[in-house]
């Protein structure tokens, strides 16, 4: 059975946009080096320039890894949506979220992100991809937009590994960001590289959620 929607009306108001899914990035850009990029954080951490978006190079390919990361991952969750739709099958899922959350706390840590941190982080995932399955699972439901037909896409071989690398991919980003902590306005260049990655978000994924993903990785903990 779907579940049960608190307010239907909200989430039916959602606002659908319409482009193409990009799955993934590639392993070379995903694998950049973490010394060469916070070698140059650390060189112009204390600038005053880097207070700008334009300010400070390296701070500016790690804001675009991130922002990156969380909308690959977050642009998979209706094809998610879709297979748990076909089989009524659950959006939540406790055990399968306390494994992701606990793999990639541990990935984290060992790149000497706070734990605390590391978990609230990948909870404003998980609850972000949630809502983007409630939100189609119960329009497709209603009428308000047609359900999808054809085959859906298998979660073993297909969605789930994509999930995981772009998982992996945020918290590579985050390890690179980490030695020499954000600079100053890093908010600033989270914000821009994440007003870019949005317009590639697919059908049945709102600006609203994708930012709820985001921005509490502007709250960089003070090293």
């Amino acid at each position: 059975m779907v579940n049960h929607i608190d307010n239907p009306l909200a989430w039916s108001s959602v606002r659908l946009r319409r482009s193409r899914i990009r799955f993934g990035k590639s392993n070379v850009l995903t694998l950049l080096g973490t010394v060469a990029l916070t070698s140059a954080l650390t060189g112009c951490a204390g600038d005053s320039s880097s207070s700008t978006p334009n300010g400070n190079g390296a701070a500016t390919s790690i804001a675009t890894s991130m922002a990156n990361a969380v909308r690959d991952r977050i642009s998979l969750y209706p094809d998610l949506a879709w297979v748990r739709y076909n089989d009524r099958q659950p959006i939540d899922d406790g055990v399968a979220e306390n494994a992701e959350t606990a793999a990639f706390v541990k990935s984290a840590t060992a790149g000497n992100i706070d734990a605390a941190f590391a978990t609230k982080v990948i909870q404003a995932q998980i609850d972000a991809g949630k809502d983007v399955e409630r939100s189609l699972i119960l329009n497709w439901s209603t009428g308000v937009v047609p359900a999808p037909t054809g085959s859906a896409p298998s979660l073993a071989s297909e969605t789930l590994p994509k999930i995981q690398a772009a998982t992996i991919d945020l918290s590579q980003s985050m390890v690179a960001l980490q030695p020499s902590g954000a600079p100053k306005g890093w908010a600033d260049y989270l914000q821009a590289a994440g007003v870019k990655a949005a317009q590639t978000l697919p059908d049945g994924v709102s600006d609203e959620q994708y930012f709820s993903a985001l921005d509490l990785l502007k709250k960089w903990p003070k090293k």
